[in-house]
């Protein structure tokens, strides 16, 4: 049960790590284009942009919103209250282009595990890789860091319960480093905290570490502190064992995933469970 418990917490943090790369793809646009026009073509139908505005040394997006397709749990894929993005003005004179920052404000992101197994993160964004494979290779970007300041995510798990359960993680602060796009091979290292939201308490959680995007392999520390049991329900009991009255979970893991095997070794503690 602790080893199942294990891989989905790694799996949560993926997605949220996702998100913040996905908030990063519509970042790219915003800086080569610098219209709003061009900003909401890029992304497609769903996309809605309130403002950009140019600056001396950065472009920034305000009211982002990314509208989820049919059939997705939540009325958005993505938000952004603001987007800063601080470009190195020579580089994007040459075909590489770099970026020193990327700070999202006001951030939210809705991630989705189907039936299947599968992890779905921003969809209009994301699936269309192959898509954008075929139309050619964009430019080279590099990126030296991407923050996300107080941030939300909901992510919800069809694998557990129909209608999918969902996890809301709130207070997110983040910061990924040393990105370069379009084959995210490089190893960037990685931090990100925030509380995840409980029925009669909220926990925290921590994840340090680093990830190679492209394949995924990383090594991250997670740590959960003070976790509702009773918002953990459906990974905890199957349907019609009863529930959880109360109770909290701590965790540390140390999670490696390489050539995609996963690692988990941890300590897990169930604090005054009743059910």
């Amino acid at each position: 049960m602790a080893a199942s418990k294990s891989q989905r917490w790694v799996i949560v943090g993926i997605a949220v790590v996702a998100g913040i790369v996905a908030l990063v793809a519509g970042g790219l646009y915003f800086g080569a284009k610098a219209l709003k026009g061009k900003v909401e073509q890029a992304l497609g139908p769903e996309a809605e942009i309130g403002e950009v505005r140019l600056g001396l040394t950065s472009v920034e997006v305000v009211r982002l919103r990314l509208k989820a397709p049919a059939g997705w749990p939540a009325p958005d894929t993505l938000r952004a209250e603001r987007i800063r993005i601080a470009p190195d003005l020579l580089a994007l004179l040459s075909a590489k282009v770099s970026i020193s920052s990327i700070v999202v404000e006001g951030g939210y992101v809705s991630a989705l595990r189907g039936a299947d197994g599968k992890l779905r993160v921003v969809p209009s964004l994301l699936e269309k890789k192959e898509e954008k494979k075929e139309a050619g290779k964009g430019p080279e970007v590099a990126i030296g860091a991407i923050e996300l300041k107080d941030g939300v995510m909901e992510f919800f798990d069809a694998t557990v319960r129909r209608p999918a359960h969902k996890i809301r993680l709130e207070q997110l602060n983040a910061k990924v480093t040393d990105l370069k796009l379009p084959d995210l091979q490089a190893k960037s290292s990685l931090h990100l905290d925030g509380v995840i939201k409980g029925v009669r308490s909220d926990g925290k959680m921590q994840v340090d570490g680093w990830m190679v995007f492209a394949s995924k392999d990383s090594e991250l520390h997670h740590t959960l502190r003070g976790v509702d049991l009773v918002a953990l329900q459906p990974y905890l009991l199957k349907a019609g064992e009863g529930g959880v009255r109360k109770g909290t979970l701590d965790l540390d893991l140390q999670s490696t995933i390489k050539a995609n095997h996963l690692r988990a070794p941890g300590t897990l503690t169930l604090n005054v469970l009743e059910l």
